[in-house]
């Protein structure tokens, strides 16, 4: 739960660095947000061994396995970003071709839309990936498929209704992050357009992170590194295509679709190499379409019911309509998922209550 809280706290420092000292320090305002949201998620990791009671010491016979511990989780992270940092410049050398603002539109809607993904697949990758190797090492096959199936469908609980809900509500939400200065009525309106692009290509990497993590665990980076570098041609190919055409969300399609046909390749590659049974969440995700349609539903005819109450730029109303018809929609998704016999939202809920416990002292 620490490491999960810990790791949007960069994302969000940069934001309150930005909404409290971008008048006064400009662009400096962002340096300042990235030195205190660092600062805070170091203070939240370190807080986790004096909640725990615990009192580190390192010993010669134990330093050799956590170097090597750490060193494949470095080896994780950097060649999980390789494939990304080159993406970027990719998408840059033609993003950079077009109107003006597009670009920075562009950078605005996927941040803002895979938010959800940095608060969550972090804390993933530190516990799925030593949970796995586990069972690789005790060749225990039928535990692995069942762990990577179950984070699968924990993942996509959250992720799914959470980004197709932003992406419902992307107009008023980007209006209340981005909407001052120069930011303007035209740019918020194609920043909001943008995340409907971008949606698939984020949902897709709640899936990709669980299956690099399954082949690192394998001792198999090599794979999903080559599959990062086949991504970036693919974008160089498709971006080169669109961005002319068909602007800024030509390119975001491309990047979907780019990371649609990548993702579904390393399922299939997954499916023969270890004999995952993908196959067996077909059922979950017809259940999750249903229940997260109708809780959405739910929540976007609460706002229209609501909407009128907030007067133009009144941010603190549209705040508060925001966060009714989401718990509207959350108490929606909750309670119907047993009825339609999606009973993970139960185990999910019973996951995160028993985490809470361990951090809550007991009287």
């Amino acid at each position: 739960l620490l490491v999960q809280l810990a790791t949007p706290l960069l994302n969000l420092g940069t934001i309150v660095g930005l909404l409290t000292l971008g008048n006064s320090l400009g662009i400096r305002a962002a340096a300042v947000g990235i030195v205190l949201g660092s600062l805070a998620q170091l203070l939240v990791v370190l807080l986790y061994p004096f909640l725990q009671r615990l009192k580190p010491t390192v010993s010669r016979e134990a330093l050799r396995p956590a170097l090597k511990g750490v060193g494949v989780l470095v080896l994780l992270v950097v060649l999980n970003y390789t494939g990304g940092v080159l993406a970027t410049v990719v998408e840059g050398v033609f993003s950079s071709r077009l109107p003006e603002g597009h670009l920075s539109c562009m950078g605005y809607a996927i941040r803002l839309l895979a938010l959800p993904n940095g608060v969550f697949l972090g804390g993933l990758l530190v516990a799925l990936l030593p949970a796995i190797s586990n069972r690789v090492v005790h060749q225990d096959p039928a535990e692995i498929h069942r762990i990577t199936l179950r984070a699968l469908r924990m993942l996509l609980l959250l992720q799914v209704p959470i980004l197709c809900g932003m992406t419902l509500f992307a107009g008023p939400l980007v209006d209340l992050v981005y909407g001052r200065g120069a930011f303007s009525a035209d740019d918020g309106a194609l920043t909001a357009s943008l995340f409907v692009c971008y949606l698939p290509s984020i949902l897709t990497e709640v899936v990709c992170v669980v299956l690099v993590t399954l082949y690192f665990a394998y001792s198999l980076p090599t794979i999903p590194f080559l599959f990062g570098l086949f991504r970036v041609v693919l974008l160089g190919i498709t971006f080169a295509v669109t961005w002319e055409r068909f602007g800024a969300h030509g390119m975001a399609l491309s990047q979907s679709a780019v990371d649609i046909v990548v993702t579904g390749t390393l399922l299939i590659l997954a499916r023969r190499r270890f004999g995952i049974p993908f196959a067996n969440l077909l059922p979950f995700l017809i259940r999750l379409s249903i229940l997260s349609t109708v809780a959405l539903s739910i929540s976007v005819g609460l706002w229209k019911s609501l909407n009128g109450f907030a007067a133009p730029g009144d941010h603190l109303i549209q705040i508060l309509l925001l966060l009714t018809a989401g718990a509207g929609g959350i108490i929606t998704y909750v309670l119907l998922a047993p009825k339609i016999g999606l009973h993970e939202v139960s185990e999910l809920l019973g996951l995160l209550r028993k985490t809470a416990r361990r951090f809550i002292p007991q009287s």
